[in-house]
């Protein structure tokens, strides 16, 4: 049993240090950072004014018969490679092609009904989860602190995907709001942006909760006085 515990003791020392990188890289994703902080690790400021910007395009289709050039469109896909679409409008668009119609998000409708059915997701906040996936792919990192940046990471999402219902009730207003060419020529977000601050305030104040959660969680898995283990029972 001596020569069993002599044998294995350098390779439980070994883990253990790794275990702490986990942690450390985990504890570097959230600590310090208010809730400003942590929208703008994921680009949320741009993602609404890109998700703005497409339902203010529509519009400017739909009321005026013009597009913008699609160099100065923010949601175009050098700055947001990836939208997340309803499930729905996917299988319309599969049925668009299938029988060689226009894809739908391309007509100029008949009455203004908007729907946002895809959201834009800037190249920032991709590549901020794809680090956050990095760390949670480390088999040594414990399982209810990967549970944590999870749950963490839906929250983000559902902070994102807020903005499409909240952007249908605004683009009612919008043939009230925007009645000329030079109305839209000055446009202001400040009104839907508003709207989403108090739309998703709890969300909002979610992810600092759920930072802060996990922070502690990291912080008490480990005695800060002698890093070794708080409790026998832990599990990696």
């Amino acid at each position: 049993m001596n020569a069993r515990k002599t044998i294995f003791q350098p390779l439980r020392t070994e883990i253990f240090k790794k275990q702490i990188d986990a942690l450390a890289a985990a504890l570097e994703l959230f600590v310090g950072k208010s809730h400003m902080d942590l929208g703008d690790d994921f680009d949320l400021k741009f993602a609404e004014l890109a998700n703005f910007s497409k339902m203010y395009d529509r519009y400017l289709l739909y009321a005026f018969k013009m597009r913008r050039p699609e160099e100065s469109l923010e949601y175009r896909v050098e700055l947001c490679p990836v939208s997340w679409v309803k499930e729905e409008y996917l299988m319309l668009n599969m049925a668009d092609k299938a029988t060689g119609s226009e894809p739908a998000k391309l007509k100029v409708l008949d009455e203004w009904a908007y729907e946002h059915y895809d959201i834009s997701v800037p190249r920032k906040y991709l590549e901020r989860e794809a680090e956050f996936r990095a760390v949670l792919d480390n088999p040594l990192l414990p399982t209810s602190i990967a549970a944590l940046i999870e749950a963490y990471l839906d929250t983000m999402r559902q902070t994102l995907s807020a903005v499409a219902p909240v952007l249908e009730e605004c683009a009612k207003e919008m043939p009230e709001r925007y009645e000329s060419l030079d109305d839209i020529k000055n446009v202001r977000f400040d009104w839907i942006q508003n709207r989403l601050n108090e739309n998703r305030r709890e969300s909002i104040s979610s992810l600092s909760e759920s930072a802060k959660v996990i922070v502690e969680e990291i912080r008490s898995y480990f005695d800060s006085d002698n890093l070794l283990p708080s409790g026998s029972k832990r599990k990696l």
